[in-house]
């Protein structure tokens, strides 16, 4: 790899450095760009363990990665600037929390590509989201000291059809006593949910100074089935998690909007409000009534809420054709298994099952009919005889008489993959198909010599583990294709040697 390598003591009369394509490395530096400076680095950017770099109210430009492990200063009064840009994911390392901070950064990617930070990140003059996203691992706090509201800007306001320019993690704000409202836009990867706004204005504080918020998509907690304010609440978005919000205070309060955005619910037109399932719910559920906009986002709103690790939006909606009482997915073997439970069909139609590997866009498996209206309780099942590697979701369409309907709660089935080899090559004898014995009879091993003939069709026999003799083979390249229920795994080449 080619690097530029700086070994300087101090710049004068500097007021442009480019750095193309190879990685700028920073070598034992010891300077201050001054006022007017703009540094880019085209590629990469590594400051090493003996450098100190301080941006005194000037610009670094980054599009590749950033690792600092020498000391790096935003100058007086934290003007110095980052400047992410670029078409590629850049993925940054090192400390910039507790003893050395930065000062204003401005996410300017392409759409939806990242800036990744794996370690805490302070930020104590302004983020500016221009595009991309700004995203942390393992959940990392990025935090925001100055307690303007304005200094965090660009993110998309409700009505917007954006869905990038957002930090999927976790945001910290230092936040003032007066009644100010500040944007807390957070939200997770795409794949796991996208943009979900949350809005804070304090109420009463208390010895509060910092609100600390993010949006997850694990632990979720069932449909609350609740009575507040006059309304039954029983319905919840599908907005794939939900919000968190805590001080340093947990008596402090405080009034909350969220937007949940790109969300799936049979939950119709009716009274929303904000739900917290752990800690005090609010004072007021004024919420909304109406329908709620799935693409752009709506605000929906409840006053003098506490401390929530757990907040949803939910429902007041009107009665379902078809009470749920479960509906549970798990694996069996290579399949998926699924089973609902229904208390009570009213003008019922049919059931259709639907899954997703992303959580967002999801596709039918197939439908199943009524077992009959009334209020006897009914029991359905459906399998998925090949599910995808890694993450499936699924979820229930009912479908009643009038062609209206209404979504079950998503269930998650993870399989790993089944692992199928045959070797060794270059082989001489024998060769050996393993695959997993859940696969049972269903492998099916084919190879072909360089002419394309059939030299070997074999079944599995569900041992998980055959030894073929191929002595009789002439010398030369051979080409396999393992499948499994008709589904092609593997393909590859067979060298014969004697």
């Amino acid at each position: 790899m080619r690097r530029i390598i700086l070994y300087i003591a101090g710049l004068v009369g500097c007021t442009s450095l480019i750095a193309q394509n190879p990685t700028f490395y920073l070598d034992q530096v010891d300077v201050t760009f001054s006022t007017g400076t703009v540094i880019t680095a085209e590629g990469d950017l590594e400051i090493d363990a003996g450098s100190s770099i301080t941006l005194e109210n000037s610009e670094m430009r980054i599009s590749g990665d950033w690792d600092n492990q020498g000391t790096f200063s935003p100058g007086t009064g934290n003007a110095g600037k980052i400047y992410f840009y670029g078409s590629d994911t850049t993925f940054i390392t090192g400390t910039f929390s507790g003893s050395q901070w930065l000062g204003r950064v401005e996410v300017d990617k392409a759409y939806q590509v990242p800036v990744i930070y794996d370690s805490p990140v302070e930020i104590r003059d302004s983020l500016i989201f221009s595009g991309g996203i700004l995203g942390t691992l393992n959940n990392q706090l990025v935090t925001m000291t100055d307690l303007e509201p304005g200094k965090l800007s660009g993110h998309p306001l409700p009505g917007s059809a954006v869905d990038d320019r957002y930090l999927a993690g976790k945001l910290t704000r230092y936040v003032g006593s007066s009644p100010v409202t500040y944007d807390l836009p957070v939200g997770a990867f795409p794949a796991q949910g996208g943009y979900q706004l949350l809005r804070f204005r304090p109420e009463n504080l208390g010895t509060a100074t910092l609100v600390n918020a993010y949006f997850f998509t694990t632990g979720l907690p069932s449909l609350p089935s609740t009575t507040e304010c006059g309304a039954y609440f029983n319905c919840v978005l599908g907005t794939h998690g939900q919000w968190g919000i805590a001080t340093n205070d947990n008596a402090a309060i405080f009034d909350t909007w969220a937007m949940p955005r790109n969300f799936s619910s049979g939950c119709g037109a009716g009274s929303y409000t904000l739900y917290n399932g752990n800690v005090a719910h609010g004072t007021s559920c004024s919420g909304i009534t109406g329908t709620l906009d799935p693409v752009n986002g709506t605000l929906v709103f409840r006053d003098n809420i506490g401390r929530a690790t757990g907040m949803q939006v939910v429902g007041a909606a009107s009665a379902f054709p078809v009470e749920w009482l479960a509906f549970e997915a798990w694996a069996e073997g290579p399949q998926a298994q699924l089973l609902w439970i229904t208390g009570s069909e009213t003008h019922n139609d049919y059931f259709v099952v639907e899954r997703s590997v992303d959580g967002v866009v999801f596709e039918t498996l197939g439908q199943v009919q009524t077992q009959g209206n009334g209020t006897e309780s009914h029991e359905y099942e459906f399998v998925d005889p090949r599910p995808q590697t890694g993450a499936n979701h699924y979820r229930i369409r009912q479908v009643d008489l009038s062609g209206e309907f209404s979504f079950s709660e998503v269930r998650t089935v993870n399989f790993e993959g089944f692992q199928v080899a045959i070797g060794p090559s270059p082989f001489s004898e024998e060769l050996t198909l393993r695959y997993d014995p859940a696969m049972g009879t269903e492998v099916q091993l084919r190879v072909f010599n360089a002419l394309g003939q059939l030299m070997m069709p074999l079944q599995s026999d569900g041992s998980g583990a055959e030894t073929l003799s191929v002595s009789n083979w002439p010398q030369g390249t051979y080409l396999y294709e393992i499948s499994y229920q008709g589904r092609v795994l593997k393909r590859g080449k067979l060298l014969r040697k004697h």
